[in-house]
């Protein structure tokens, strides 16, 4: 036995490979200090390829700050890292090394090949002398195992996807921290949508009021689909989260929002934001109907406006006889993404940008590429897409469904967030002053949920949210709703009581 534990740590000091501490501090330092080595450094290296914890933490953290639009200040590395990284560390190595050296390639490469170094040992060389310890091991999978030495010696320090355990859990500690201090929180900006509305109790009885409703939210790297008949309001609410997001980026004064506004024109859509920031109705600007100082309020509110959103054009089917394959689409809106620095991009309609697509496996391979694509720029993304009108036409109660988005079953897989738009009185002889946001997917909150507004559709108004638990679900007999002339509340029954009520019931069942 004792031989057994010699060999064993023997293996493990065999396994502990030096690297070079100073040149990861001097990589770090000069991607905090230095805009034009930070570039290169950026596309070239990940976390993986520190061995160092605190250095791996600090790299995260300056690839969020650029990411979301921040320079990487000491100060801003310490909070993304929820406390996690020393100021004083920080500040250590940026006075040890105040300029970026001339030749990043050399630091970059030494960097890299300590990467390599260290996957190998504790790779494919610690397995094969563990193989070989055993002797009942058999001689194929040692070989095996020695076939793979040369392959991880080149070029593995390109192969970055591979997580660091030890990596992964303090990034993940840093985000539950976020979370707790309220930094990780995505909202839309509708109220009512990102909180549960006031009375709001689960089927269990629990006032849920003021929590979070939509979860991951407008999380950066996650994609939300918006769907709606043809001329269901789809486009308002996009329209009205852009603004909303807007006076977010602007308060915080970081961020920018890129509209692919494919359905209703860029400087259409530019008006209605605008009018839904001043309050003025729209049929009024779309007639003339305004005053001189409405038309300069509406003129200043385009101007702040332009600054924190930036419109892009149709860029494709201008040409006669051209048609652009998925990849060049998708490549084109990447790099749309990139040139903006966005941390939201809404594409209105998405699906307008292909025209080669044959089949639902076409659409199916493009919706995992914007996948991706967000996942990589760090960008929530919004696809607006119809539902299919014949399947609304129909049914007999025409809210929007899941199963109802037109094309590929993809579009449930992909998306982290579905919302449904559904205005009662477009298909209804009923109020036209009440609009519903249908919760039909979330991926780690509750759904089917409904959300319904008390509506001024002329100037974009709601206000007065109220959940309702099981309208979102299509069945027409449970979709009673306050426009109807009844109570939310009682509609509900034994899913939604008031507070007052449980409290009753629980004191009874405790006599």
């Amino acid at each position: 036995m004792s031989n057994d534990r010699e060999r064993d740590t023997g293996a493990a000091d065999i396994f502990k490979i030096p690297h070079d501490t100073s040149n990861e501090q001097l990589i770090v330092a000069a991607a905090i200090t230095s805009p034009k080595a930070r570039q290169e450094l950026a596309s070239r290296i990940r976390p993986e390829h520190f061995q160092d914890h605190d250095h791996s933490l600090a790299w995260s953290s300056i690839l969020r700050c650029l990411d979301q639009s921040h320079e990487p200040s000491v100060p801003a590395l310490v909070k993304l890292s929820g406390g996690k990284l020393e100021k004083a560390y920080l500040d250590d190595i940026v006075r040890a090394n105040p300029t970026a050296p001339g030749d990043m390639r050399f630091h970059i490469e030494a960097l890299q090949w300590d990467t390599t170094r260290a996957k190998a040992v504790n790779g494919p060389i610690s397995e094969m002398l563990r193989a070989l310890q055993d002797p009942g091991t058999s001689p194929e999978r040692v070989r095996a195992l020695a076939r793979q030495i040369p392959i991880t010696l080149q070029g593995s320090s390109t192969r970055t996807h591979l997580r660091d355990g030890a990596a992964l859990v303090a990034e993940h500690r840093g985000i539950l921290r976020q979370r707790m201090n309220g930094i990780g929180l995505f909202p839309f900006g509708i109220e009512g949508l990102d909180t549960y509305p006031p009375n709001s109790l689960d089927d269990d009885g629990t006032d849920v009021s003021g929590q979070p409703l939509l979860v991951p939210g407008c999380e950066p790297g996650k994609i939300t689909t918006m769907t709606a008949i043809s001329g269901g309001g789809k486009s308002t609410i996009t329209a009205l989260i852009a603004l909303k997001q807007a006076r977010i980026c602007a308060t915080r004064g970081s961020g920018k929002i890129l509209f692919g506004s494919w359905e209703m024109p860029p400087n259409d859509t530019l008006e209605l934001m605008a009018c839904i920031s001043a309050g003025i109705q729209r049929k009024r600007v779309k007639t003339g109907q305004i005053t001189e100082a409405e038309f300069q309020l509406i003129c200043d509110r385009m101007d702040m406006i332009k600054e924190w959103v930036k419109f892009v054009d149709m860029p494709f089917h201008k040409e006669r006889g051209v048609r652009h394959t998925h990849d060049e689409v998708l490549d084109v809106i990447h790099g749309y993404i990139a040139d903006s620095g966005a941390t939201l991009a809404i594409f209105d309609l998405w699906r307008r940008a292909f025209r080669r697509m044959k089949d639902e496996s076409d659409e199916q391979e493009a919706l995992y590429r914007q996948q991706a694509i967000a996942e990589e720029t760090n960008c929530h993304c919004i696809l607006v897409q119809q539902q299919r009108l014949k399947d609304i036409e129909v049914r007999s109660n025409p809210i929007p469904t899941r199963e109802g988005i037109k094309g590929s079953s993809a579009w449930v897989d992909v998306s982290d967030t579905i919302l449904g738009v559904y205005l009662p009185g477009l298909t209804k002889r009923v109020s036209r002053n009440v609009i519903q946001i249908l919760v039909l997917k979330q991926r780690f909150g509750r759904w089917p949920l409904t959300i319904e507004f008390n509506w001024n559709g002329d100037i974009v108004e709601m206000s007065n949210p109220q959940l309702i638990w099981d309208a979102a679900i299509g069945d027409e007999s449970k979709a009673q709703s306050s426009y109807s002339g009844k109570s939310p509340k009682k509609n509900l029954g034994s899913l939604v009581k008031s507070a007052a009520s449980v409290q009753k019931d629980k004191k009874a069942k405790a006599a």
